[in-house]
């Protein structure tokens, strides 16, 4: 069961009174997260196919930590960036199982395939004056900056553009993107390698308005295929418009909790706390009736059927 922001929308302002959808929002927010680790049901673990082009997949922004990868549909063993260097670990050269190593955070879907100028394309006209600032080094290694009124600032400014567009003729060769400074938008911006042909130019970013500062993780799958399965747990539950899903099982009990943060600014905890524990009682029974019963069995490399008879004697 889900129902959507716009299904509590008049509650939500009945319990906290005047405000903005602003607020409201950040309110919901506040009660969703209150609400996350009061069960076994953690609603803000979800699921995802990727279609992927070689062995490195950047996933979605809502990725805070992997807990299982499927690859082409086998279960897969996972690593980390130090995990090459451990005496039982893979090491950096060529593995024959099947895989997953996360390599930290990054600011594009993707790197450059060689040092290149850099556009931003518009969805929206309006957003001509938003400010986008790439952070990295150019083509001969020196970090990039830019002025502004005689002032010098860390980055360079890609010029935001609504519709087909070249860059400058002196804009900086990139070669490396360390980092990247958006403002907030109307709509969604596009950022895009230019190096003057049409075989190494590539999209390298899709920034959503409310993204400021993108930071996007990245695994390495062995071997490489066409899909992966993923299965997450999200950065946080962010309520950002009023047709955002709420993956909960009951909306009395967000609306308690809503209640209880609440208590807790007006600084009547007392309340707050009763408030918190009938919410998270209901969710609770909520989701002993929903549930699956099924416990998820210990897993171990290896099985029955990957023995012979020799082997096993």
């Amino acid at each position: 069961m889900s129902f959507l922001v716009s299904d509590v929308l008049d509650d939500a302002r009945m319990i906290l009174g005047v405000c903005d959808n602003t607020i409201v929002f950040r309110r919901l927010t506040e009660a969703i997260e209150l609400l996350a680790m009061k069960s076994d049901y953690d609603f803000l673990t979800g699921c995802v196919d990727i279609c992927t082009d070689g062995e490195v997949v950047t996933l979605p922004r809502d990725v805070e930590s992997l807990l299982a990868v499927n690859i082409s549909g086998m279960p897969a063993i996972p690593g980390n960036q130090l995990f090459q260097f451990h005496q039982n670990g893979s090491g950096a050269g060529p593995r024959c199982d099947y895989r997953w190593i996360e390599l930290g955070t990054f600011p594009t879907y993707r790197d450059l395939t060689c040092a290149s100028k850099l556009v931003a394309f518009l969805d929206n006209p309006a957003d001509g004056s938003v400010k986008l600032v790439v952070h990295g080094y150019d083509h001969e290694g020196r970090v990039l900056t830019h002025t502004i009124a005689g002032v010098q600032h860390d980055g360079a400014l890609i010029p935001m553009t609504y519709g087909y567009a070249l860059p400058a003729s002196d804009a900086p060769k990139i070669s490396r993107i360390t980092g990247i400074s958006k403002g907030v938008s109307k709509g969604m911006i596009r950022l895009s390698s230019f190096d003057g042909s049409t075989t190494t130019g590539t999209l390298i970013g899709i920034y959503e308005p409310d993204e400021t500062s993108p930071q996007y993780r990245r695994i390495t799958v062995n071997p490489s295929c066409d899909v992966i399965t993923v299965l997450y747990r999200r950065s946080t539950f962010e309520v950002r418009r009023t047709s955002d899903r709420i993956l909960l099982h009951s909306r009395l009990a967000l609306l308690l909790a809503l209640k209880a943060v609440k208590a807790y600014q007006d600084d009547m905890l007392d309340l707050g706390v009763g408030f918190e524990k009938t919410a998270a009682r209901i969710i609770m029974e909520k989701e002993e009736r929903v549930g699956s019963q099924v416990q998820q069995g210990i897993q171990v490399q290896g099985g029955p059927g990957d023995y012979n008879d020799d082997q096993m004697s």
